[in-house]
């Protein structure tokens, strides 16, 4: 069993050649928000103070955006070459045939939308992360290529990875296995909702202090 760690793409938003060129500021799509900040706030008393919160509001300069949104594609391309040599080296050792592969990510970034930066609000962009789950093995490939759209979770992952290797998944884990999804069938009792929380505890007491003026 290998976990391979990524920090990026992650603040500080920078890049190494070529990827820190790779992609045009210029081009970058419009940001999804309101016409104003304030326009945006005014949803909830939360996102309110967020979205003029000095550490965590989007930079105010288009063009310091666009270039912000440009490199952090370029760091998402920089991960997709490294994730790209792990599986070049499964083929040529010639264990691709039979190594369950995993893809995931803890959380979004907002990029801008919604005038916020970081992994805040409670927006698609923050919480709608990656997961691709490939079983290669003989009799695995019913569900090879499919798209699901139901709701599915971070903790789904260590249930399906331990169902699909033979192993029992402990009562502690509060997700389920996804295994049913890569066989190409449909659970009849899946979740329709996913739940998450904002902690609100402030360790250093600066987002407080900065967001509320205490």
């Amino acid at each position: 069993f290998v976990h391979v760690s990524y920090l990026r793409p992650h603040p500080p938003f920078f890049a190494p050649e070529p990827y820190n060129t790779m992609y045009d500021p210029e081009a970058m799509p419009a940001r999804t928000r309101a016409a104003t900040a304030d326009d945006e706030g005014r949803q909830h008393p939360l996102l309110e103070l967020l979205v003029h919160h000095p550490y965590l509001a989007a930079p105010t300069d288009d063009d310091h955006l666009a270039q912000l949104v440009a490199t952090y594609h370029g760091m998402q391309s920089e991960v997709d070459d490294q994730i790209g040599r792990l599986l070049a080296h499964l083929d040529a050792t010639g264990e691709a045939g039979h190594t369950i592969v995993v893809v995931g990510s803890d959380h979004g970034e907002q990029l801008g939308d919604h005038y916020l930066l970081h992994k805040l609000g409670y927006f698609d962009e923050s919480y709608h992360v990656p997961l691709i789950v490939a079983d290669p093995r003989a009799g695995r490939d019913g569900g090879r290529g499919r798209v699901v759209q139901a709701f599915t979770e971070n903790v789904d992952v260590t249930p399906t990875i331990l169902d699909l290797i033979g192993g029992d998944v402990p009562l502690q884990c509060d997700g389920r296995s996804l295994r049913a999804w890569l066989e190409g069938t449909t659970p009849d009792d899946w979740r329709d909702a996913a739940h998450w929380e904002f902690d609100f505890r402030d360790p250093d007491g600066q987002f407080f202090e900065q967001a509320f003026g205490l």
